[in-house]
């Protein structure tokens, strides 16, 4: 997130990030920003790539040493100057400062890049209690200490999680490797509390937009920006402060170039399912810097008030609607599981309204080919989308009461990804609580992922 905010500090054409992030090494990838900040996009990408395939040889590449790069004035060090720089727009977010002083809390950069800035940064914010995870703490791209250097996932967390119920902690921060984002755990009278990415998204919209309500700051024009997966409910929050919500394509790429669109409204903040969040647009990209200490003074904020995060999480389902999301991913990898990706697309393209045993789309919509499948007339016509989104290989099946599913191959891995969505409003009438809409949507969920896995797997075995 530091080399996204340096390349609009200095002004630079581009920023190329080299990193082991949290993906494996045979990936041997690299991101690349563009003059506004954000991640490439077309057609910036494929020209890349057309270069890139144009080298016939790597020994044609001219190759300077890099102390005769610095003394040629070709190389610029960055030093202390950038931290500050970015410290300086940091602190300008709604921070409520509140009981920060003794609130203790555990942080793991997972053998990444975030231990060099986020405890200096919490510190000089004013937490004084903030322990890093001796053994996670210095990078180091073997990743000793754990299977996979992903904050999603709960195991990567393990440790962090044991060290903060040793010394009594009251929250559990992780970034991955390139510190973009970052996952929290909650300890409530002592028991370790996870969050879903898309509940996480939702606290923190819900806490910025309740902190710029209540320090004055809101703007008149706010807006916010979701991806297609994201949950329904982050919509909902932000709406109920009357800020203006777009949805763009998987991957926060989309979400760093919206900002600088429709300049008729000012951005406030962007989420993602996958624990990447934004506020404020000093940065273009997810920052797990920003977000990890806005979720410090969120949890203190809600500790000063005598409630837990997921207290305030129900109470966003009491006010918006319980939503429940999951994710499957079918890793398909080598020349044969990028053809049984594509087989599986397309069969959903040769039958667009999607049956399979009891269950029957009531909407297909098909972002490829940007049309509408509605069971009633048997007939397609173009969509509307709510927003002008680009084509993607995307197909989203809705079931009305039963749902959504949103099938989507990724981007950077060899997989299939498969976004479930229920909903249900709680009824105050008939005092439908959080935990019976939460069972009743729970076996929703089920039947969907079953009748859409079984439906899956018969291609995949084929």
């Amino acid at each position: 997130p530091l080399l996204s905010f340096l390349v609009r500090y200095k002004s630079c054409h581009a920023g190329i990030c080299i990193t082991a992030s949290h993906n494996p090494p045979e990936y041997n990838g690299f991101k690349v920003y563009w003059s506004d900040g954000a991640q490439i996009v077309s057609p910036h990408d494929q020209k890349i790539a057309e270069c890139y395939d144009q080298l016939s040889s790597y020994e044609d590449l001219p190759f300077m040493e890099y102390k005769e790069a610095k003394r040629n004035g070709l190389i610029e060090e960055i030093s202390e100057e950038l931290d500050d720089a970015y410290y300086d727009k940091l602190i300008k977010l709604p921070f409520r400062k509140i009981n920060i002083k003794d609130f203790s809390i555990v942080y793991t950069p997972l053998h990444g890049s975030g231990g060099s800035v986020i405890p200096k940064f919490l510190r000089r914010l004013g937490f004084q209690k903030v322990s890093v995870l001796a053994s996670q703490k210095h990078p180091d791209g073997d990743f000793p200490t754990v299977t996979s250097p992903n904050p999603e996932e709960k195991t990567a967390l393990d440790l962090a999680v044991e060290h903060a119920k040793n010394i009594k902690a009251k929250l559990v921060l992780a970034t991955d490797p390139d510190c973009d984002r970052v996952n929290l755990v909650s300890l409530e009278n002592g028991k370790p509390v996870y969050f879903t990415g898309h509940q996480l998204a939702c606290l923190l919209c819900h806490y910025v937009f309740c902190s710029l309500k209540d320090q004055g700051k809101l703007p008149k024009n706010a807006k916010t920006v979701q991806t297609i997966v994201t949950t329904d409910l982050f919509r909902k929050i932000a709406e109920s402060y009357q800020a203006k919500c777009t949805k763009t394509l998987t991957g926060f790429k989309w979400i760093g170039e919206s900002i600088e669109l429709d300049k008729d409204f000012e951005f406030v903040c962007g989420g993602e399912e996958s624990y990447g969040f934004l506020a404020g647009s000093f940065v273009r990209d997810k920052d797990g810097v920003s977000t990890s200490l806005l979720i410090a003074d969120m949890s203190a904020y809600y500790e000063q008030q005598g409630k837990h995060l997921s207290e305030v999480m129900d109470d966003l389902y009491k006010k918006h609607g319980y939503y429940l999301e999951d994710t499957i991913s079918y890793h398909l990898p080598g020349l044969r599981g990028f053809e049984k990706i594509k087989t599986i697309m397309a069969s959903f393209r040769e039958s667009p309204l999607f049956q399979v045993e009891d269950l029957e789309a009531f909407t297909v919509t098909d972002y490829l080919t940007k049309k509408i499948y509605r069971r009633n007339t048997r007939s397609f016509e173009e969509t509307n989308f709510e927003e002008k989104l680009p084509i993607s290989d995307v197909i989203k099946l809705d079931f009305s009461t039963k749902g959504t599913v949103l099938i989507r191959p990724s981007g950077t891995e060899p997989k299939l990804k498969i976004y479930f969505q229920t909903s249900s409003l709680l009824d105050e009438k008939e005092q439908l609580s959080v935990p019976q809409a939460k069972k009743e949507m729970l076996n929703q969920l089920d039947f969907l992922k079953e009748r859409i896995n079984f439906y899956i797997q018969s291609i995949i075995t084929s």
